[in-house]
């Protein structure tokens, strides 16, 4: 039941006080159903986390729905990605529009250090050093896209206006290349292997590091 916050006067002392707040049998039943699907995101009920997406690709947002309480921050979204794919995504309240593209950085991308990615309207980064040996340091940022309200959330969605590169591509198009985006989980079995991990040491013959992008 939800509570309001009143002041009310007690031994001549004015004090704050939680009661109950009337609601009708509509207002109670919207209530009942907005914890419903809140219990329903949390749990991910009847849905698997989507798996082998794109590392970043443009997307088409088709589906845009506001999640009641939950801070009044998040939406839920469905878009439209390579090969016609379709998955949901929590993004904040009012950062997309129904009907325009946007790009779709998974959760596993390693970033660019690039300020279009410094973006807090969509997430925030984390900066990441990948050591491969003697003076060899690959910097990186690394998308906070974990929600607690939704554990199935895949990754984010920034504007393709920030990125000149993306003008004219269609939906589907994947373009971790063009925007040098690294595969973080690659980069870290990379760092596993002996011949990359000890490359440009004294002594060790020079090998090039290939690109782990897609």
């Amino acid at each position: 039941m939800k509570k309001i916050t009143v002041v009310v006067e007690e031994n001549g002392k004015k004090k704050y006080k939680r009661v109950p707040l009337e609601q009708t049998s509509e207002e109670a039943a919207a209530d009942d159903a907005a914890i419903a699907f809140l219990d329903e995101l949390r749990t991910c009920t009847g849905e698997e986390y989507p798996k082998n997406l794109p590392l970043a690709c443009v997307v088409k947002v088709q589906e845009y729905k506001e999640i009641p309480k939950a801070k009044e921050a998040y939406a839920l979204v469905r878009v439209e990605g390579t090969g016609k794919r379709t998955w949901r995504m929590c993004v904040y309240r009012g950062s997309v529009k129904v009907g325009k593209n946007y790009l779709f950085i998974a959760e596993r991308a390693a970033l660019p250090v690039d300020e279009r990615f410094r973006n807090p309207a969509v997430c925030n980064v984390k900066l990441k050093k990948y050591k491969f040996g003697f003076g060899v340091t690959i910097t990186r940022l690394l998308p906070h896209v974990k929600r607690h309200i939704y554990h199935n959330n895949p990754g984010v969605l920034y504007p393709t206006a920030s990125f000149a590169e993306l003008k004219g591509k269609r939906v589907g198009t994947v373009v971790a290349s063009l925007l040098r985006i690294d595969d973080h989980e690659e980069l870290i079995m990379l760092l596993q292997q002996p011949r990359y991990r000890d490359v440009f040491q004294p002594g060790i013959v020079k090998v090039q590091l290939p690109p782990p992008r897609r």
